[in-house]
């Protein structure tokens, strides 16, 4: 799967060695053109978004803003639409891209309509959440409903 950002207005990004809300962390400071190998050098784990189309500034970017590794800017254009997406392993990453146009692609470069995209995505999480052996293998696993916050 790919996706394609149109008329990128903005991408910031926040390297942290430490968990995602560790406020003491260290912050990594890196340019865009070390922005793939930064996501490489994790171990090759993936990357997610929970809530990551257009999520208000409060409820994702606010939290890291201010401990930023990256922020490079082509604006005014590119700023009608946000995706919001993490990567965690020993450290955290937070990347937010501001974009005006969003497609997505096959493996084979075929334009995929975006409802399909994202229905698709919701296939994916319901079986995920429904222990579907076809979602099964990615790093991940439902919570357990007799699991409790330690």
């Amino acid at each position: 799967m790919r996706v394609a950002l149109h008329r990128l207005g903005r991408v910031a990004a926040s390297l942290r060695h430490g968990v995602w809300n560790d406020p003491d962390a260290e912050v990594e400071v890196f340019s865009l053109d070390q922005l793939t190998q930064v996501v490489a050098s994790s171990g090759q784990e993936p990357i997610y978004g929970w809530e990551f189309l257009d999520v208000p500034s409060e409820k994702s970017f606010d939290a890291w803003a201010d401990r930023l590794s990256l922020d490079q800017r082509w604006e005014p254009e590119g700023l009608s639409h946000t995706l919001d997406l993490f990567q965690e392993s020993p450290r955290h990453l937070d990347l937010r891209f501001w974009f005006d146009e969003l497609y997505t692609y096959s493996p084979e470069r075929e334009e995929i309509p975006f409802g399909a995209f994202t229905a698709a995505g919701r296939r994916w999480w319901d079986a995920f959440h429904q222990l579907d052996p076809r979602a099964a293998g990615h790093g991940m696993a439902p919570l357990r409903s007799d699991a409790t916050d330690a």
